[in-house]
């Protein structure tokens, strides 16, 4: 019935959004026989506001239908919104164009959607080629690689460049997909692609470069080893010296990004990477450095590596932060790297490590002592179950009858929560003696 009201768009306009949104519900049959035919006319309504609403509104639709039905009923609808006379509703189609890409033939996506998406990068209306433009990289991905030609990435990469007024208004979109366009194109093409990326990486806007800092470890999985090595550290480095913002990003999957540099790259890399954060007053950064940097120091060898060193101070450091939160992310790094020094029997090294965590146990605050039952069931559940037998079973035990309440149900709160839910250690004798001096402690109180 709306798509039938006559009394004022508006009506019309919710109908054709109500097709696209209730599609996968309506099913494919109904969608053939019921809701295109009223598509269809909806597409040509005298009303550009309805065909607008239609024209935004046929991906869901794409998804649902056959692909016979989505090359022959739903793109020629999309193909003649895209040469409507209003440049409102030519740059509304934009949002569908990756839906119906995605919904019909390899083949028919580059003979008859592709000409018509370059149309709408040259339109006459500076709206349509701006959304066009943020849309491009979407677009692409949904191509072969074969149908990737050097012209149409050259297309893509040029928006590092253009200005229009001065104002580099393709950037940030440039950067944002720019992963998806670098899977795409394949290593192999880095060449066409390093010189935008480079230009990217000096941008004025600091959202295009924290796009770069996001997706910094993508690219590098991408490229390999020898690419990373020669293009992107120094991108890794001069992203880890921008702002916050920016540097937020590397930080957060600077483990995978390390992870596809050789061995002496690396070593020279994260010393920076701990120095870095260090710089910030902003907690929050300090914050993703003490969750992730324990997967970073994995990646070094115990036994060799001077690299190592620097991220045990600097877990210590963490611990001992004013911030909780900080303190709190640390206690799974902490649990790694000891299991990582233990695997070739270096817990003692790096300045005492394990002895640092286990006097924790005897510190004089009891907000210091609260971490040690923490850093314990990290130990747990990294299932190192000799290390929490050597080092920190006598220290719960100790703790289970500390003067101060909040530790003892910290204790009590772990035990709860790993130990006692744990076959091995459910019948550990040291388990059962500190969950029965719990006890003893709870009925004192």
């Amino acid at each position: 019935m709306l798509a039938h009201d006559e009394r004022a768009e508006d009506y019309r306009v919710v109908a054709a959004r109500l097709f696209n949104g209730l599609a996968a519900i309506f099913g494919k049959n109904c969608c053939v026989n019921d809701v295109l035919p009223e598509l269809e006319l909806l597409a040509n309504d005298s009303n550009f506001s309805v065909r607008k609403a239609v024209g935004a509104n046929l991906g869901e639709i794409s998804k649902v239908v056959e692909e016979n039905t989505a090359e022959n009923v739903v793109l020629p609808i999309f193909l003649n919104l895209c040469e409507d006379e209003i440049w409102g509703v030519r740059k509304v189609c934009i949002t569908s164009a990756e839906g119906i890409a995605l919904a019909v033939t390899p083949e028919t996506r580059v003979a008859k959607l592709l000409p018509a998406y370059l149309l709408l990068l040259q339109d006459s209306s500076q709206w349509v080629r701006n959304g066009a433009h943020d849309s491009l990289g979407n677009f692409l991905h949904t191509l072969r690689p074969s149908d990737l030609s050097p012209a149409l990435l050259k297309l893509y990469t040029d928006m590092a460049f253009q200005s229009e007024n001065g104002d580099t208004v393709y950037s940030e979109p440039c950067a944002f997909a720019l992963p998806a366009v670098v899977k795409l194109a394949g290593k192999e093409r880095w060449n066409e692609v390093a010189d935008a990326y480079a230009t990217l990486l000096k941008d004025v806007k600091w959202k295009v470069r924290r796009s770069l800092a996001y997706s910094l470890h993508e690219i590098a999985l991408i490229l390999g080893q020898e690419i990373t090595e020669s293009d992107l550290v120094v991108a890794f480095e001069l992203l880890l010296r921008d702002l916050d913002e920016v540097r937020l990003g590397v930080v957060l999957h600077a483990d995978v990004f390390l992870g596809v540099v050789g061995e002496a790259t690396r070593e020279r890399l994260i010393p920076l990477l701990c120095h870095a954060p260090l710089e910030s007053e902003n907690w929050r950064i300090l914050n993703v450095v003490a969750q992730r940097i324990g997967d970073v120091g994995v990646l070094l060898d115990p036994v060799n590596s001077t690299a190592l060193n620097v991220i045990i101070n600097l877990v210590v450091r963490l611990l001992n932060d004013g911030v909780m939160e900080v303190r709190r992310s640390t206690y799974r790094s902490a649990a790694m790297l000891l299991q990582h020094l233990a695997s070739v029997g270096k817990e003692n090294s790096c300045g005492g490590y394990v002895q640092t965590l286990v006097h924790i146990a005897d510190l004089h605050s009891f907000r210091e002592r609260l971490m040690f039952p923490y850093i314990a069931e990290e130990v747990a559940k990294l299932g190192a179950t000799s290390l929490v037998e050597r080092y920190f079973t006598d220290g719960l035990l100790k703790l289970a009858n500390d003067a101060v309440g909040n530790v003892r149900l910290a204790v009590d709160s772990v035990l709860t929560r790993t130990f006692l839910v744990d076959p091995y250690w459910s019948t550990n004798q040291k388990i059962a003696q500190v969950q029965k001096l719990l006890q003893e402690k709870n009925c004192d109180g």
